[in-house]
Parts: structure tokens; sequence; C-alpha cells
């Protein structure tokens, strides 16, 4: 998350050094490109602010609900227990991949450090 911050503040920094450039130094093609990349950095930026933390709370609340029903359930053999162990796969691949994320990604992840907490289905 701390990343993106970064991220926005660089865009922030591009955009107002390209209004700069406009009135400084009278560039008609350097001035407009940097402005653009500015805006679309904070732009980017910003939805990703405002977006990530909510869906990814939403998952994490969702796979926590799943794994206990899961784990809780008992389960018919048949069809029933084909479905809840197609759902265990896709829950547990959700958690590898943002725990792979995490890890990989480290300050530009929008995960909370509580992701790594969480355990795989068994």
């Amino acid at each position: 998350m701390i990343g993106w911050l970064i991220v926005l503040g660089v865009g922030v920094v591009i955009s107002v050094l390209s209004i700069v450039a406009v009135f400084e130094w009278d560039s008609e093609i350097i001035a407009p490109m940097t402005l653009t990349i500015g805006v679309l950095g904070i732009v980017t930026a910003g939805i990703n602010l405002i977006t990530a933390p909510i869906a990814i709370k939403s998952a994490m609340a969702k796979f926590t609900r799943q794994k206990e029903y899961i784990e809780n359930h008992i389960s018919v053999p048949g069809y029933e227990d084909i479905a809840t162990t197609t759902m265990k796969i896709e829950l547990n691949s959700w958690v590898y991949e943002a725990q792979w994320a995490k890890e990989y990604w480290g300050m530009f992840s929008m995960y909370p450090d509580s992701i790594m907490e969480l355990e795989p289905i068994q």
C-alpha cells in the first residue's frame, strides 16, 4: 500500500513540474506528455487506493466465512462432497495467490499483513 502512495506522490510532482514547464520553458511537446503521465499516475493510484482495500477486506471475510462453513460442515457423499472439494480448492488457491503477492510485491501489494496469518482449508 505504501508503494501506491509513493506512486501517487510522484504523479503529483510530475504534474506540478509539467505545469511549471508550460509556463517557464514554453515547451509544446514535453509538458503535455509529462502532464498526461502525471495525471494517469494520480488517477491509477487513487483508484487503487480507494477500491483495492475494500475488495480485499471483502474477499478475506468471504474466505473466513467459507472456511468456517466447510470445516464445520458434515458433507453427504456425492455431489455435495464434490462441490465442497471444489470450493476448498478455489479458496485455497486465492489464499496462496494473495500470500505470494504479499511476499513478492512487498510494499506495492495492497494486501494487509494479516493475509499471511490465514491458514488454508484442510
